[in-house]
């Protein structure tokens, strides 16, 4: 689904790496592969919400996955980056306002970026599915045409994959 909230964005492309590494993923292993394989010194900036960051030490690898990549802290709704300097003390001389951020900083920041963001979760995105509501315009529309066709988190989920899986165990698929 990625693939497909993304496909036609230049500049943008899905990666499987996750789905493809054995075991538990994390984000400290990803961020260690994507800087290993890198052939010239980059910035990695990655992306999250204020209310996932806010539980940044109860992460694999905290605190040593804070300096693989510059963390773009994002606003949500009934969440203020601002709050996260006192709720995290101890990483407050990292965090900088994201709007000054010139690349000039040696050391990964903490970027703090106060932005209007729709108040839409994966978790509501589903709950909505499977109440049987409509999460047009809360995906792109290739995303929510592949939940339809597949019958993914819907009331009647369950019951096709279950019709799938069997499908697919007698050469049905």
């Amino acid at each position: 689904m990625a693939a497909l909230a993304v496909n036609g964005i230049d500049g943008l492309a899905a990666s499987d790496e996750e789905l493809c590494a054995a075991g538990t993923s994390y984000t400290a292993d990803t961020l260690e592969r994507h800087r290993d394989r890198m052939l010239e010194p980059v910035q990695i900036f990655f992306i999250t919400g204020v209310d996932a960051f806010a539980e940044i030490e109860t992460w694999h690898r905290y605190p040593a996955v804070l300096d693989m990549a510059n963390f773009v802290v994002v606003s949500r709704p009934g969440y203020d980056v601002r709050d996260l300097r006192a709720r995290l003390p101890a990483l407050a001389s990292r965090m900088i306002n994201a709007r000054s951020f010139d690349g000039s900083r040696r050391e990964p920041s903490i970027l703090l970026l106060d932005a209007s963001t729709e108040d839409v979760s994966s978790s509501a995105i589903r709950l909505r599915l499977a109440r049987g509501l409509s999460v047009t315009g809360l995906v792109p529309p290739a995303v929510e045409a592949h939940i339809r066709k597949h019958h993914l988190y819907g009331p009647d989920a369950d019951a096709h994959a279950r019709t799938t899986q069997a499908d697919e165990l007698h050469g049905q698929s």
